[in-house]
């Protein structure tokens, strides 16, 4: 699981990785299928807490914006494996 959450690593390496940008938003997208693909039963919660986790120790970024992000892009990361599943991709 940890290889899957690592594939992450990239878009949030990126400094504006938290600001829905079309740019950040593409990598993302990269990353939660290269996730997929690792680990295909890997849990939102999972993803959520990589991301705090991952931001605290590399990037400074306010508690509460911190925390509504990972919550965002957990919830689109679910999203995409739901798709991905139900299309067997």
């Amino acid at each position: 699981m940890d290889k899957a959450l690592e594939k992450f690593n990239v878009w949030l390496n990126r400094s504006t990785w938290y600001t829905g940008h079309p740019l950040d938003e593409e990598a993302f997208y990269r990353c939660a299928y290269a996730a997929y693909r690792e680990c295909k039963h890997l849990y939102v919660e999972k993803v959520r807490e990589y991301i705090e986790d991952y931001v605290k120790v590399n990037a400074q970024l306010a508690e509460n914006l911190l925390e509504a992000r990972a919550d965002e892009y957990a919830m689109k990361f679910e999203t995409v494996s739901e798709f991905l599943s139900a299309n067997k991709l």
